[in-house]
């Protein structure tokens, strides 16, 4: 089964082209690149697949459920991630501070006054497991800045 599957994908910007019938196919585990030059529309495709624009035409599927048009937090609680070239980390966080905040957004779970996250177990072993397989345990808890 594919994991990840673009079908007759197009995509515009105000009558400019950039996206013309691209169909993709990922199985699961494989590793694929996309290259080109500067407005190629490698930008564009990430952003389609991942829920930020929605194409002119096509479809996309994740793990086989057709996906097109859903936004990108909805595209996250799938599993899908996408990951950018400027980071942008809470500097006077934690690694594990800011780790939680990710696993915390892709469960739906939001600020809450009467909500203790600290007493979230579950949230605190799934951040510690990340910063396990990240190899950032060790710096869980010294500020995203340093």
């Amino acid at each position: 089964m594919n994991i990840l599957e673009t079908k007759g994908v197009y995509h515009d910007f105000s009558g400019l082209e950039v996206l013309f019938n691209i169909n993709l196919e990922v199985k699961e585990g494989e590793r694929h690149a996309i290259i080109g030059p500067n407005g190629a529309g490698k930008t564009t495709l990430f952003n389609v697949i991942t829920g930020t624009y929605v194409p002119s035409s096509g479809a996309v599927f994740f793990k086989g459920e057709e996906v097109t048009g859903s936004k990108s937090h909805q595209m996250v609680r799938l599993g899908m991630g996408r990951s950018f070239q400027i980071t942008s980390t809470f500097n006077q966080l934690t690694a594990f501070q800011n780790i939680r905040m990710g696993v915390l957004s892709r469960k739906g779970i939001r600020f809450n006054l009467f909500r203790y996250v600290d007493k979230m177990q579950d949230i605190t072993e799934e951040t510690d497991e990340v910063l396990r397989r990240i190899n950032l345990y060790d710096e869980r808890d010294v500020p995203a800045h340093a």
